[in-house]
């Protein structure tokens, strides 16, 4: 329900039946949920809450063991929107503070970047370092994440209800 409203809110849908018979045109959400149950169109969606993780690759400690590769979305040069990306990233909400600190897994020195906090913008979660790996090794991120970044301006909303808000 909650993907064919988002549909019908950015497009203009027509739903046809199994028959080929249209039932809406050009409608809207309004016209969607007519089709539906109230107990449906009320129903709360079972990921509600839930943050999407972004930038845990495997190869740091604080890393996902089955995310992504660090080496591997490594970049020769900076996306044409790197910077605005990098500083949505910094603009996070706190969502879970950490003790310690992280270094920089590329550097041959130790390079302290900061404490391992994690960031949110209420949809999405990332590791603090995230930006700095963006800024200093172009590290690209998943196309659905600059997207969703790009769709709020570059703009970290202003009010995240931490409290409602769970890792997978």
């Amino acid at each position: 329900m909650e993907c064919v409203k988002w549909l019908c809110a950015q497009f203009d849908c027509s739903i046809y039946d199994e028959s080929g018979t249209l039932l809406v045109a050009d409608g809207g959400v309004e016209a969607i949920e007519a089709l539906y149950p109230e107990s449906v169109v009320q129903m709360e969606h079972p990921w509600k809450g839930i943050l999407l993780k972004v930038g845990f690759f495997r190869e740091l400690d604080h890393g996902d063991h089955q995310g992504p590769s660090l080496e591997h979305d490594k970049a020769e040069s900076a996306a044409p929107d790197e910077e605005r990306i990098a500083a949505y990233l910094d603009a996070g909400h706190l969502y879970i503070a950490a003790t310690g600190f992280v270094e920089d897994w590329f550097a041959d020195d130790e390079v302290v970047i900061g404490p391992p906090h994690l960031l949110t913008d209420g949809v999405y979660v990332w590791p603090a370092d995230l930006p700095y790996y963006v800024r200093n090794y172009h590290v690209r991120l998943p196309k659905a994440f600059t997207i969703h970044v790009a769709g709020n301006d570059y703009t970290m909303p202003k009010h995240v209800d931490i409290a409602t808000l769970k890792l997978a």
